[in-house]
């Protein structure tokens, strides 16, 4: 999120980008405060969502329909894990198991879905910024025995 805003920062009126500047220094300084608690809660967010994007990939696995309708809602999850990881990563906090297990749901991921025709045109006309974000210019196989 922070990375988000610190994006849009140039695009923001002068008083808008002092504030903002302000506030991104206030959550620094909380996070260096209360750096156990922070690594913590990102750890705790990180199991979570590992724990519900494998479920998901389960149910997409499955070939379950809802599961197939619901993956553009659903892949905001691995976009997260992404920054997680990132976040933690840059906290020096060894996340090793986590990358892992994220690499081999990727993989599981990458058997479920084809490419998504115009996805990466149409990322770029939003400059949602995430072009090595793969999963987003994918979408599930409607018969996973193609």
């Amino acid at each position: 999120m922070v990375d988000r805003l610190q994006r849009l920062q140039p695009t923001l009126a002068a008083e808008q980008q002092a504030r903002l500047h302000h506030l991104l220094q206030q959550f620094d300084a909380w996070r260096r405060l209360r750096s156990v608690d922070y690594v913590a809660a990102v750890r705790r967010e990180m199991a979570g969502h590992l724990a519900s994007w494998s479920w998901y990939l389960d149910n997409l696995a499955r070939g379950e329909e809802a599961a197939l309708e619901d993956y553009p809602r659903e892949v905001w999850i691995r976009t997260r894990l992404q920054q997680l990881v990132a976040e933690a990563e840059s906290l020096g906090v060894d996340v090793q198991a986590e990358v892992a297990r994220l690499a081999t749901l990727d993989r599981k991921l990458r058997s479920l879905v084809e490419p998504c025709p115009g996805a990466e045109q149409q990322l770029e006309a939003q400059e949602v910024g995430t072009s090595d974000a793969w999963w987003l210019h994918v979408r599930p196989r409607r018969s996973l025995s193609d």
